[in-house]
């Protein structure tokens, strides 16, 4: 799944070049959980490399998203061929990477990528940070979890906003081809949903404003 360059690559991004990686000692991956995806595998990586002088050892975690490699003839070849999974790694590499010089590298609104290939990302590993995700029975979004939302949103929106002003640039113009949905373009039960969610949302804030 992964050259041993590519590891070597992985741990220098996740010191931030400070350390140099003498030898990769160990690579491991394994399923993350048994969690299941219908767009990709989820996978842990460690890495266990030697980055300092006196030959210690240091083990290094990551989450791997990839194309499906069990079920190759389906889910595999629908992804390659409608772009779905290529179109995320785009987005992650021509967007969101211009976003990281504008917020300082700074994750708590997405996860920091360490490798992008058409067939597999690098992820943090959010667990590390005491991330999870909501069991199953757990519903409902407490006031925490909704302030958490807005601001990472805001967080996006803001950086959208700093890139098309330093840059001159629309970023749905010049990314159209990358933003451009293609797993719902052609599914009218999904834009007539769209139809109604802005028709609400637009009759919502006329009243607000009669108010």
């Amino acid at each position: 799944m992964l050259q041993i360059s590519e590891c070597e690559e992985i741990v220098k991004k996740a010191t931030r070049g400070k350390e140099n990686v003498k030898r990769i000692e160990k690579v491991t991956i394994e399923h993350f959980g048994n969690f299941l995806g219908y767009l990709g595998e989820y996978y842990r990586l460690k890495i266990v490399a030697c980055t300092s002088d006196d030959d210690s050892l240091s083990e290094f975690q990551f989450f791997v998203k990839s194309l499906p490699i069990k079920d190759l003839r389906s889910r595999r070849s629908m992804l390659i061929n409608s772009g779905i999974f290529l179109k995320e790694v785009r987005i992650y590499k021509e967007i969101l990477s211009a976003f990281s010089e504008i917020d300082g590298n700074r994750d708590f609104w997405r996860p920091t990528t360490y490798l992008l290939r058409d067939d597999l990302l690098v992820f943090d590993d959010l667990t590390l940070k005491n991330y999870k995700i909501l069991d199953d029975n757990q519903h409902d979004l407490c006031k925490k979890h909704i302030e958490a939302i807005l601001k990472s949103f805001a967080s996006f929106h803001a950086c959208s906003i700093i890139f098309e002003k330093n840059e001159k640039i629309s970023i749905d113009e010049k990314f159209h081809e990358i933003l451009f949905e293609t797993s719902v373009d052609d599914i009218p039960w999904f834009h007539s949903g769209l139809e109604v969610i802005r028709q609400v949302a637009l009759k919502n804030a006329l009243i607000s404003e009669s108010e």
